[in-house]
């Protein structure tokens, strides 16, 4: 919810290959394939079922979580700009409070979902005759040894060092800029400054300047004396230039820039209209059913390239179909922006894909055939969402006059 999803996964990789060797150490699960069932291609075994558990359901996770706030996947602030430079004078904002509060119990539903999915699907709950039944619940008596394991890795650790401390603390402080900055159930930070309209940016880029301040040590502050000792190098801060510059995937900004461009683009030259009034027959529609073809028609192209472009190209065309059949904007474009997330079935449709199948040695078709359920619920509780929560965020559903 508050890193990019790629940024989760790649995270959560090691982590769950680490956990993944114990389990095999101690015989609770086998976490390769059976070579004469698939062979090892370059000398790397394929994941096995459960083992696909832990990797698939932390890609599908990660971007389920993304959906949880404004900075958490790239195609929600896209929806976002687009809607509010079409609509820069329009009164419901897409802000970050009520983007939580629309999003948040939806990300729980479905984290708890994709848990029950892939532990029936996956290991063998309530199925204790299959094969992978028989091999969990053979291994389970191993469980304590290996919570004994972990917790002794995790006591290895050892207590947090002072740029954690830090790091966490400059973590909290962006998140309280972001809920402070214009709440509307008290007055902000955002609405003081009111020279100048202050919008979600600086709540990142202000902590983030501070990292690039803040001295990652605390051993600095023995220097700060008048007559000495003066440090004789450099102290490094908790955030350096050439990380950044190797670390931040640079080419995103410029796919979000395009994409922003692209979208003006098929407004400005009346691409996006032009299918609106083409889809003229959706007035007939009722409203439910017209989110549910925006949804699916979302999940199915976001599979087959990259969501932010596809973001990028169906919601100003959602926009003018909106304006079309006289509902509101943020009816249609919400949960569609939100569903082209959820792309669960290809690598290329989003980078936490990519990473685990690389990462676990996973073959397309078990990531194809693994995200067909957490598809369809995602699709159910995102309508369901859309139109129970929905109407306590944004209770204007029908077309205000001000967007006519």
């Amino acid at each position: 919810m508050w890193i990019s999803n790629s940024a989760a996964s790649a995270m959560m990789c090691p982590i769950i290959k680490a956990m993944l060797e114990e389990l095999q150490a101690n015989n609770v699960l086998d976490i390769y394939m059976d070579e004469s069932k698939e062979p090892a291609v370059d000398g790397k075994k394929h994941a096995s079922r459960p083992a696909m558990a832990f990797y698939i359901a932390t890609a599908y996770a990660s971007s389920i979580g993304g959906t949880g706030t404004l900075i958490g996947s790239g195609t929600n602030m896209v929806f976002k700009g687009i809607y509010e430079g079409r609509f820069p004078t329009a009164q419901d904002k897409i802000d970050f409070p009520r983007f939580m509060m629309w999003s948040t119990p939806m990300v729980i539903v479905q984290a708890g979902l994709m848990f029950l999915c892939f532990n029936i699907t996956h290991l063998g709950l309530f199925r204790p005759k299959s094969a992978i039944g028989q091999q969990v619940n053979a291994g389970a008596g191993a469980a304590p040894a290996v919570k004994a394991i972990v917790a002794d890795k995790y006591i290895e650790l050892g207590p947090m060092s002072a740029h954690e401390w830090q790091v966490a603390f400059w973590f909290l402080v962006m998140i309280l800029m972001l809920f402070c900055r214009s709440p509307g159930v008290f007055t902000g930070w955002g609405d003081l400054l009111d020279l100048v309209k202050i919008k979600t940016s600086p709540c990142v880029m202000i902590p983030v300047l501070a990292l690039f301040i803040t001295p990652a040590f605390w051993t600095c502050f023995k220097h700060f004396k008048k007559k000495g000792p003066y440090p004789s190098e450099t102290i490094k801060s908790l955030l350096s230039w050439e990380f950044t510059h190797k670390a931040v995937p640079w080419g995103l900004v410029f796919l979000l820039g395009g994409g922003f461009a692209l979208s003006t683009a098929a407004q400005d030259s009346g691409m996006s209209k032009m299918i609106g009034e083409a889809l003229q027959f959706l007035t007939k529609w009722p409203r439910v059913g017209i989110q549910f073809i925006a949804c699916v028609f979302a999940v199915f192209m976001t599979n087959f390239s990259a969501n932010v472009p596809i973001c990028n190209i169906i919601v100003p065309v959602l926009i003018e179909v909106a304006l079309v059949v006289k509902v509101h904007p943020i009816f249609l474009i919400f949960p569609a922006g939100i569903s082209c997330s959820y792309a669960f079935h290809l690598p290329v449709g989003t980078p936490p894909n990519a990473l685990v199948t690389t990462y676990g040695n996973i073959r397309i078709k078990y990531l194809a055939e693994a995200g067909i359920l957490p598809t369809i619920f995602c699709i159910l509780t995102v309508l369901l969402n859309s139109n129970t929560v929905h109407r306590l965020v944004y209770p204007a559903v029908d077309l205000p006059e001000d967007m006519i």
